[in-house]
């Protein structure tokens, strides 16, 4: 699930599960890159802060009982 929020090298570094070269070799390019790592994190902050603050998903999950409610009373 994680994987499907992370824009791959815009707003973070994906690597394979259980694989610790790739976790290491995302690990490197993260040292490596201050520009980068200031970059994606400031783009992950703003994705964060538009769309998954507690406020939001609450916001979210309300609608989705909401409709389950609303669909028992049909």
């Amino acid at each position: 699930a994680v994987a499907s929020l992370i824009a791959a090298g815009r707003d973070g570094l994906l690597f394979e599960y259980g694989n610790a070269d790739s976790l290491a070799k995302a690990m490197l390019t993260l040292l490596a890159g201050a520009d980068k790592r200031a970059a994606m994190g400031a783009v992950g902050r703003q994705k964060v802060l538009a769309h998954y603050t507690w406020e939001i998903v609450a916001d979210r999950l309300r609608a989705v009982y909401q409709q389950v409610v609303d669909q028992s009373h049909h």
